[in-house]
């Protein structure tokens, strides 16, 4: 069984069964940053879920048991080697991830694999795509209530997770749409104010923060897998 999409390279199901699945998260463009690193990188693969702080601004969190910390180049080049040695794909949901390992002078090649590129042209899958375009340019309306944004805002952000959902694989309770950029700008002030007490003297709010934002990475990881392999059997 293969899925060919006429731009990855056609994929197995045995390799997606052995793939490293990956996932970033950052703080999102801004004016003052059109084009931000991320912060932070995930990786499932067959089962095991690994964090990686791929950023200084974040590094006191790899004093929890469950996060790494590796700087961006050393995890890029890190994981495309592994892929390497033990003859994995680096699957991904966007073209986002394909560009980072190539800008950075980690071109993946062929070993890498955008799922967005077949969920968009699936038949059955299409009408998503169309209506986050439409949700997400009306929550960001100029004028729209914030009763109206909240109501939104499951409908508005992860595109990823909402097809999944529906899917099969539910989005957690801690899942949270729209608050990754909150979350990583608390917990990039929290790195700096507590620099010199460490990780274990941010205030729980934070940690709570922290714990949520692993959990939405983690889903995103997961989500990608069960999104192939279901476009696999379809």
């Amino acid at each position: 069984m293969e899925l060919h999409d006429g731009q990855n390279r056609p994929i197995t199901l045995e390799e997606a069964q052995r793939a490293l699945y990956l996932d970033f998260e950052g703080r999102g463009p801004s004016e003052a940053d059109p084009d931000p690193l991320p912060l932070i990188g995930g990786v499932c693969c067959e089962g095991d879920y690994t964090a990686t702080a791929i950023d200084r601004s974040l590094d006191m969190i790899s004093e929890r048991p469950d996060v790494d910390f590796m700087p961006l180049d050393h995890f890029l080049g890190e994981l495309l080697d592994q892929a390497k040695f033990e003859e994995r794909r680096i699957v991904f949901w966007t073209s986002h991830e394909r560009t980072l390992f190539t800008t950075r002078g980690y071109p993946p090649g062929d070993i890498g694999f955008d799922v967005r590129v077949p969920a968009k042209a699936h038949p059955e899958l299409k009408h998503y795509f169309r209506e986050f375009r439409s949700t997400n340019k009306k929550i960001r309306s100029a004028g729209l209530a914030k009763t109206t944004k909240g109501a939104l805002r499951t409908k508005a952000f992860g595109l990823l997770a909402i097809i999944a959902d529906d899917l099969g694989l539910k989005r957690p309770a801690s899942y949270g749409p729209g608050f990754v950029g909150k979350w990583l700008r608390t917990m990039q002030e929290q790195n700096q104010l507590k620099c010199e007490a460490g990780y274990d003297r941010w205030s729980p709010s934070v940690k709570r923060n922290t714990t949520k934002l692993l959990k939405h990475n983690e889903h995103d990881c997961r989500a990608t897998e069960y999104l192939l392999k279901w476009l696999l059997e379809h």
